[in-house]
């Protein structure tokens, strides 16, 4: 796998109007950022991944996971308690935080289910998923940097095709009507359900680790494309004038 040249800053002769459409998006401030904060830490974290982390704790796994847990909701609160509409970078750095704490307790969670479950106990199992969790990180830094690394490129340009996703659809539902079959027989492969969902949850929150961090830098770079919400154009006009 090749890595393009990192390319942050846009060349300050092109206007906004000509930047292609997954610019303009990666530039764009977050929306709706207390639902966003509410339902990815809130929910997905706290209820859903912190819950298997507190039932039959791992003393060194809880003592790292949990401060991280405890500094992100501290956080999200303090953003929660104040106006978001002129918020511009510290949400989407909140939410690449968010990411790669969600990603480091679902992780924990995963290896608590073949533990407990399973028990796989060998360092080298360990090891082979963290190698497959590495490899998806450097998969997304690889897609994001690319992305972004030309403005004249198509790469990333989101196209619709229905055929393809309804395709997609299709197998996973022959999937989850073949698994719902053998789980009958088989119950031990009841697990795989949460066990899937858990190993899902682990990958988006990595990407959405990956995702922020670079719109947080990509936009920091580029603060003269970034479209400042109007009460925060007002604001900045009125301060040049008082100064």
């Amino acid at each position: 796998m090749g890595w393009e040249k990192v390319k942050l800053k846009i060349d300050r002769s092109i206007k906004y109007r000509k930047l292609p459409e997954r610019y303009k998006t990666h530039l764009n401030v977050m929306h709706h950022v207390k639902h966003s904060i509410f339902a990815f830490t809130f929910i997905l974290l706290d209820i859903i991944s912190l819950i298997f982390i507190v039932l039959a704790p791992h003393q060194s796994t809880f003592w790292i996971t949990i401060p991280l847990v405890v500094i992100i909701n501290v956080w999200s609160l303090t953003i929660l308690l104040r106006n978001t509409e002129n918020m511009i970078l510290e949400p989407i750095l909140y939410t690449a935080c968010l990411g790669v704490v969600g990603s480091l307790c679902n992780f924990v969670v995963v290896q608590k289910f073949y533990y407990l479950i399973f028990k796989f106990s060998s360092p080298l199992f360990f090891i082979i998923c963290l190698l497959i969790f590495s490899l998806f990180v450097k998969q997304q830094i690889w897609y994001q940097v690319k992305k972004f690394s030309n403005i004249h490129s198509n790469f990333g340009e989101e196209k619709l095709n229905p055929k393809r996703d309804y395709f997609i659809m299709t197998l996973f539902g022959i999937g989850y009507i073949i698994y719902a079959y053998l789980a009958r027989s088989y119950p031990i492969l009841t697990i795989a359900y949460p066990l899937t969902i858990f190993s899902f949850f682990c990958l988006f929150f990595a990407y959405l680790s990956v995702k922020f961090f670079h719109k947080y830098v990509f936009m920091k770079t580029n603060m003269m494309y970034v479209p400042l919400p109007k009460q925060l154009k007002k604001q900045l006009k009125a301060k040049k004038v008082t100064m």
